[in-house]
């Protein structure tokens, strides 16, 4: 069983405001720090980016991945939090734990939870 986080656009109303296909594209291109896998690697899929760690192989890598307009990860590693808070922000979207939580991600990587 995995622990996944959630990356999910709301609209004012609280309302999901699916993050497209196309957004989650042009996202991919202007982030430097994302790549794309090649089509041998394990989690390929067209709608997934790796975060690259140093020294580490890219099969060993993180990943985000979009599907039906939110963006998830699973066990999400500090550099990948980070991340995900970039991502979120950029969005204008909230970051959801499997626990149904709302996470706020600092700029450094660091979860809070209201409440906590």
């Amino acid at each position: 069983m995995s622990y996944s986080v959630y990356i999910i656009r709301k609209s004012e109303d609280g309302q999901e405001s699916p993050i497209t296909l196309d957004e989650w594209n042009a996202y991919i291109e202007a982030d430097p720090d994302l790549k794309r896998p090649d089509p041998g690697h394990p989690n390929y899929s067209e709608t997934l980016v790796l975060l690259p760690l140093d020294g580490s192989p890219p099969e060993n890598w993180q990943w985000l991945g979009w599907l039906n307009g939110s963006i998830s990860s699973d066990y999400p590693q500090p550099p990948m939090l980070k991340k995900i808070g970039q991502v979120a922000r950029i969005f204008g979207a909230v970051v959801m734990s499997d626990d149904g939580d709302i996470w706020t991600i600092d700029d450094n990587g660091q979860v809070s939870m209201d409440g906590y």
